[in-house]
């Protein structure tokens, strides 16, 4: 059945106006820097996530031992690479870099980590830079034995890094799984800068933009602009280019009709370059004004790396925008097994929230509500969302209490409702939140 057309802005699609969206996010009012939130690792805690049942894996950070702690890219731009030419292979489920990052910096036990994260490997190792030489050493742990099944070190020039990566890679594979890696002819799929300048600009980059703030994103752009005048093909410089100009026009920090199209151009230029690069895809489906051609580049974006946490995220609230809150629901899970430890899980947990609204189940969205508020406390979408289902439920106190709550953050609350809330395309969903939110006390 043909998808129906529905007017599109970014800011809907993450299910706020500019300042819901602020508050999703976690940035004040101008954007500047806030702490990004972290997963205490100290205690081992029992895990209730079952390994899949297919090979799984997590990279955690690479540790830079280089003595110069600005080194710290190549490190995690390893780990970030490795993640990546694992995560399009259908085979594998790998958990997303924003759950392994947590990790930086602790001493954590293999097994206790891969319990954590519920997988059944783990690959660690360490960096170090010395001049345009790079040592590398990497392991490949089994959890359930404790036993390191595979370990390599590797002396090259830091120019080599691509091709040890795919050497890892192919390594960790034909470990795991030595069938596959002969029946599949295996490589990595990824298409390396030819400058290596680019490759670092992009690396920083991504460090930077995962605080999701004004300066950071700031710093980003202007990193993956340097990244393209060293190498006007690297499609995934601009990839991650379009995704932080987006996030710059839907936090209110510039002008929004202006920067969404200058976002839009890069994440064109980015498929045009290399239509296989998920990233790319991503990118086109966060922008697109389109709601069918915002699905169909998320689809593809899966379909090329079907272990992107983001991916399956945004999939998520097109589905509850479709009115299909079963489907919302599964990629919204599978977002979370994605990501368990993600920093910014909140803004899954509101969406699972919304999709259970959708589905009829308001019990859950309540559930999901009150997790994205032990996150965000004044998370104004989750409020407004555990306001909705508590009316609904018949629950009054906590609907009350949530509505005063809103009104103290927010006092225009009703005034943006119908832009803050996912606008459905089946109304009786729509309608339903804006009866029950007027039933709840919010004034006119």
């Amino acid at each position: 059945m043909k998808r129906p057309k529905v007017p599109h802005r970014l800011a809907a699609i993450l299910a706020g106006d500019v300042v819901g969206f602020r508050r999703l996010t976690g940035v004040d009012q101008e954007g500047t820097l806030s702490r990004l939130p972290t997963t205490p690792l100290a205690e081992p805690k029992e895990s209730t996530l079952a390994p899949p049942d297919k090979p799984s894996i997590a990279v955690l950070p690479f540790q830079n031992m280089s003595d110069d702690p600005d080194q710290d890219y190549v490190a995690d731009g390893l780990s970030e690479d490795l993640i990546t030419a694992l995560s399009t292979l259908k085979w594998f489920f790998v958990i997303a870099w924003n759950s392994c990052f947590p990790y930086k910096g602790n001493a954590v036990d293999a097994k206790q980590a891969a319990a954590e994260l519920g997988v059944r490997y783990i690959l660690d190792g360490s960096v170090r830079k010395d001049a345009d030489r790079v040592c590398i050493t990497a392991q490949l742990t089994d959890a359930e034995t404790g036993i390191h099944v595979w370990a390599e070190s590797y002396d090259r020039s830091l120019a080599e890094i691509f091709t040890t990566e795919d050497e890892i890679t192919a390594s960790v594979v034909a470990t795991i799984v030595p069938q596959l890696y002969l029946t599949e002819a295996f490589r990595t799929k990824h298409n390396p800068p030819e400058n290596l300048n680019a490759w670092e600009c992009v690396v920083r980059a991504l460090g930077v933009l995962n605080t999701r703030t004004r300066v950071g994103t700031a710093v980003a752009k202007t990193l993956l602009q340097e990244a393209i005048a060293g190498d006007a093909t690297y499609a995934r410089a601009y990839a991650l280019l379009a995704y932080a100009t987006a996030l710059e026009a839907v936090c209110g920090w510039e002008p929004f009709e202006k920067t969404l199209m200058t976002a839009t151009e890069a994440a064109n230029k980015a498929a045009l370059l290399d239509v296989d690069d998920p990233w790319a895809h991503f990118a086109m489906g966060y922008l697109a004004r389109d709601h069918e051609a915002a699905v169909d580049a998320i689809d593809r974006a899966i379909a090329l790396n079907p272990n992107s946490a983001m991916a399956w995220n945004l999939s998520g609230w097109l589905r509850s925008r479709e009115g299909d809150g079963d489907a919302a629901i599964a990629c919204f899970q599978h977002a979370i097994r994605l990501s368990p430890l993600d920093p910014f899980g909140f803004t899954t947990k509101v969406g699972l929230g919304w999709a259970q609204f959708v589905a009829g189940r308001y019990e859950e969205a309540t559930a999901c509500a009150d997790a994205a508020l032990r996150q965000r406390p004044n998370l104004v979408i989750a409020l407004r969302l555990k306001l909705a289902a508590c009316s609904v439920a018949g629950r009054v106190e906590e609907a009350e209490k949530a509505k005063t709550k809103v009104l103290a953050l927010q006092p225009d609350a009703l005034i943006r409702e119908r832009k803050a809330i996912p606008p459905f395309r089946r109304t009786e969903h729509l309608s339903t939140i804006v009866r029950e939110v007027h039933r709840a006390g919010l004034p006119e």
